[in-house]
């Protein structure tokens, strides 16, 4: 009797001690998650593992001997445990180490349940309290602690899931305990664990190597490709599955001067563009707009000075250019494009005392209301004399700058290089 005592109590203290373990498991689990996958991550735990126990085997420090002893149950203890490592890992992805923690307490109950079911263990009533206050705490803990936050149903499913393979791992082990020593049930787990998740990392390896091999999607995130991509959201942050690329843009990595203007467009894009929202007008810009600086088919100042007119108009900045804004007057000889208010005035209402309107005639006024005012299929269709596409760049360039009250570096680099075809500013 006072040897089952004993025995007992070596028990509750490996539990106690476990769980304080797996407690800092799901904590160390997010860490890591930080720097590396988890595949990644399940095999180096199960790589360590292996070697302490070579490291073991190889000093006589423990000794194991499966031989002769039914394997098929030992088998089962160990694919529900790693079963559990890794849906364990795969949902702290999704959710909270907290979460986790708290979902993982329902291990014990589940196991009395199948106990109780399958192998027709009868619970005694302390037990029943016990686990009836253990659900009461859980309930509350998961209203009242997460109550302030949102809760991946991904996570908290692949978590369950994992709950119930260590309760079913916990089933077999009390199968398998008469017949193999805890060091040997250890063991087949860590090299099944070993075995799997190395298994896998070679498989997926092999994989990507392939689709390198056999596909341009390493093309697909260089600098100005066009691509179609295949992503998942994480909890944190956004994972490309997949990379198929449609058009690259070579040629306008071939010329210094097309090139900087394109990264020009794409932080313009960047900065006016919404937010995880539908912004197809902004791409559909932006693409032919590298299309025609490309080919070479439109001065580059024209071509800017579209994208920036009409970029700002789809963000919401878009210009009043129907007539003057005193007197109404529809075309003018001289027209004064003011940056400031996004207003037109003609020659004789232009207040003097009010600077920063930039002159225009009547082909830039055409021009600039073109830009904006346009059917989107003829919005590059037109043509300028080079002093005209001047003004036109002028009026465009300032508008954006006053308009967003900010620089961008693109831009200045651009002028920098590009110092003759760039607006005075």
């Amino acid at each position: 009797m006072l040897q089952n005592d004993t025995d007992r109590r070596k028990g509750y203290i490996a539990a106690i001690f476990f769980s304080v373990l797996v407690g800092f498991a799901f904590l160390g689990i997010k860490i890591c998650q930080q720097y590396t996958d988890g595949l990644s991550l399940l095999c180096y735990r199960y790589d360590f593992a292996l070697a302490a126990v070579i490291i073991l085997l190889v000093m006589k420090a423990v000794k194991i001997d499966i031989r002769r002893k039914p394997k098929g149950k030992l088998f089962l203890t160990a694919v529900f445990y790693v079963g559990f490592m890794a849906f364990q890992v795969a949902g702290l992805f999704y959710a909270t180490s907290v979460e986790g923690s708290i979902i993982f307490a329902v291990v014990p109950i589940i196991v009395k349940i199948i106990a109780s079911l399958f192998l027709k263990e009868k619970s005694s009533w302390l037990e029943n309290i016990f686990i009836c206050t253990t659900v009461t705490a859980l309930i509350f803990m998961i209203v009242m602690g997460t109550s302030h936050i949102e809760i991946d149903p991904l996570g908290t499913a692949l978590l369950l899931i994992s709950s119930m393979m260590m309760a079913m791992s916990n089933i077999f082990m009390r199968y398998t305990r008469n017949d193999y020593k805890p060091i040997e049930i250890t063991v087949s787990i860590i090299a099944l664990g070993f075995v799997v998740f190395n298994g896998a990392a070679l498989l997926r390896a092999f994989v990507r190597g392939a689709k390198a091999m056999k596909s341009r999607s390493a093309s697909s995130t260089q600098l100005l490709c066009y691509s179609r991509l295949s992503i998942y959201e994480g909890r944190e942050k956004y994972i490309i599955d997949e990379a198929e690329p449609i058009e690259v843009f070579f040629s306008l990595r071939t010329d210094f001067e097309k090139l900087s203007l394109a990264q020009y467009f794409c932080e313009l894009a960047l900065a006016l563009a919404p937010e995880k929202m539908e912004a197809g007008d902004f791409l559909r810009l932006v693409l032919n707009a590298l299309y025609f600086l490309g080919k070479g088919k439109l001065p580059a100042a024209q071509i800017k000075a579209i994208v920036e007119m009409r970029m700002l108009s789809l963000a919401g900045f878009m210009p009043d250019l129907i007539c003057c804004a005193q007197c109404g007057a529809y075309e003018a000889d001289q027209m004064y494009f003011m940056v400031k208010q996004g207003s037109l005035y003609c020659g004789s209402c232009y207040p003097q005392f009010a600077p920063g309107g930039v002159l225009m005639n009547r082909g830039v006024t055409t021009a600039l209301r073109h830009t904006i005012y346009a059917d989107f299929n003829k919005v590059f269709s037109f043509t300028l004399p080079a002093k005209d596409l001047e003004a036109l760049a002028k009026a465009s360039e300032r508008y954006l700058l006053n308009t967003v009250e900010r620089g961008f570096a693109t831009l200045d680099f651009y002028k920098q290089i590009c110092v003759p075809s760039s607006p005075d500013t």
